[in-house]
């Protein structure tokens, strides 16, 4: 996928990153390889770029792309959400320059992701969630305020039809091991057919739920995931896609052209403009440890007060810089863990997705006694 590469928070690499760190994505995205910059004329204000705020960094931690389909309502890519704390984000709309152009800066109310959504495995890697497809690959998030000064993207009603031409925008990295881009970026790509498509990505292709485009100059990379596919008509811009996939699904670098696989906005469009989505569990605060640290006693993770109930809600625990194995909401302090630093997360679930929340690290050492 193409987010921090924005799949979903998989194996040991992405669930070490999640549990250590509050401001690293637990997934990724790609960017845009190639194109063009955007002039901060030519930027449009209903573009979202979705970023971890940093205070002490000159730019934000881009996650993702999004488009303003509603004053209250960017669409983006499941993948980019799933599995995140969406405490820890925030939309900028209408940027063109992170560093210079922060846009209208809005906080997150919650986000739902489509309940079709999942991972298609790499023919190539497929025991890798970074390299892995996906189908019904949208998401929406509801903002705190309305966004009353920016002109929304409306989704198309038909399909643009193969040959066509087609518009990407992104944020992303412009070649690996880059950073994402401060400035805005967009490309021009040809809509190619559904037997083409498959063909690019070796059968790891949902053809209902996506649309395939490509270049020879231009392709998706980590932090474009989410931003939306654009087709120019007599009435303005249209959303028909939403940035998913790219040629990591067969083992290329994005900087390399390949296809370019992106969310079906036409075919997910009833979907899309539901009045009333389900929104993912939420809660402003954390687990905390609580508990006897000596070694014998246990260790548990007291559940946060949720806004959104989850329907179900697994635990996770790391110490130091491993995984435990243990999956309840205690552990017992072993000689072997006595000293180290506990640190317990948990995922909760409900019908508009899945969030991982963790403790804050500064906690006390359980210690040997």
């Amino acid at each position: 996928m193409s987010s921090w590469k924005t799949h979903i928070a998989g194996p040991m690499a992405a669930l070490l990153a999640t549990v250590t760190s509050t401001a690293v994505p637990a997934t990724s995205a790609m960017a845009l390889s190639g194109g063009e910059k955007v002039s901060q004329r030519d930027a449009p204000d209903w573009y979202a770029t979705i970023v971890f705020p940093d205070p002490e960094a000159p730019l934000p931690i881009v996650l993702c792309g999004g488009a303003l389909v509603s004053p209250v309502v960017v669409v983006t890519a499941a993948h980019c959400l799933d599995k995140h704390d969406p405490n820890l984000l925030q939309v900028r709309v209408g940027t063109s320059s992170l560093s210079r152009d922060p846009g209208d800066i809005v906080e997150i109310r919650g986000f739902s992701t489509h309940p079709g959504y999942s991972l298609i495995p790499s023919p190539v890697a497929p025991e890798d969630p970074q390299s892995a497809a996906a189908k019904n690959d949208v998401a929406i998030v509801e903002l705190k305020t309305a966004v009353i000064d920016v002109r929304p993207l409306s989704i198309a009603t038909e399909p643009p039809a193969p040959g066509s031409s087609v518009m990407t925008y992104g944020h992303g990295v412009t070649s690996p091991p880059a950073y994402t881009s401060d400035a805005l970026r967009r490309g021009k790509l040809d809509v190619i057919e559904d037997r083409t498509c498959r063909s690019r990505f070796r059968g790891a292709f949902d053809g209902p739920s996506v649309l395939c485009a490509e270049s020879p100059t231009t392709m998706i990379c980590s932090g474009d995931s989410g931003s939306p596919l654009i087709k120019n008509t007599n009435r303005g811009p249209r959303l028909v896609g939403v940035t998913s996939f790219a040629g990591e699904v067969v083992g290329r670098d994005c900087g390399n052209g390949y296809a370019n696989g992106f969310a079906d906005a036409v075919h997910l469009r009833r979907w899309l403009t539901s009045p009333a989505h389900v929104l993912a569990p939420w809660t402003k605060g954390r687990p905390k440890l609580i508990g006897d640290a000596r070694v014998g006693s246990f260790m548990t993770c007291a559940l946060p007060k949720w806004d959104i109930k989850p329907t179900k809600v697994t635990y996770g625990w790391a110490g130091d810089d491993e995984i435990l194995h243990e999956k309840g909401p205690s552990v017992r302090v072993t000689p072997r863990t006595a000293g180290r630093f506990f640190n317990c997360y948990i995922e909760a679930s409900n019908g508009g997705g899945t969030i991982r929340v963790q403790r804050e690290f500064a906690e006390e050492q359980a210690q040997s006694r």
